[in-house]
Order: structure tokens, then C-alpha cells, then sequence
């Protein structure tokens, strides 16, 4: 991607990273977004700095329904997160 990708995208990768996540939508949205920064920047996925920036970007409740808990890789947290903001949408939709 460095050698051959555009610099522009890795830029605009690099100045999201640094500025703070922020969910603004469905999870799943978000998650999209995340896996296309990580995979421009070459960042790895399961490290605890990328873990903590993808959690401090989630919706605030959505990170007090999580308070305390762990995960090993980027994909259980993903995993479990999308389906409790699926559930949230669902219950709070009308």
C-alpha cells in the first residue's frame, strides 16, 4: 500500500487515526471504517493500543454496557459489540 497505494488515502487514514475515532452510527459502520484505517495504515489489529482507540470511539453507551470487560482480538470485540448495538437499534427504534 505505500509503495504502490495512494498517499492521499494514507494521509487522510493517518489525520483520522491521530484525531479519535467516533462512532456516529450502527457499529457495524464503524467497525468498516476502523478495518479500512488499520489495513491503510498497516496498523495491527489485536494490540491493546488499537483495542483501547476503537473502544474510546464507540458510543458512550455502548462502552458503560462493556465497562470492565476484555477481549483478546479486534474481531470478538467486533463481534460482540455489533450485536448488542443490532439489539439496541432494534429495542429503541420507535
Amino acid at each position: 500500500m505505500t509503495q504502490f497505494g495512494d498517499k492521499g488515502l494514507i494521509n487522510k487514514a493517518r489525520m483520522k487515526w491521530s484525531m479519535g475515532l467516533c462512532q456516529t452510527g450502527r457499529a457495524l459502520e464503524y467497525f468498516d471504517k476502523i478495518e479500512t484505517i488499520l489495513l491503510c495504515l498497516g496498523y495491527p489489529r489485536d494490540v491493546d493500543m488499537t483495542m483501547d482507540k476503537v473502544i474510546m470511539g464507540l458510543k458512550s453507551h455502548i462502552q458503560t454496557n462493556f465497562i470492565g470487560r476484555n477481549w483478546v482480538t479486534l474481531n470478538d470485540l467486533k463481534d460482540e459489540v455489533i450485536h448488542y448495538n443490532a439489539a439496541y437499534w432494534e429495542i429503541n427504534k420507535t
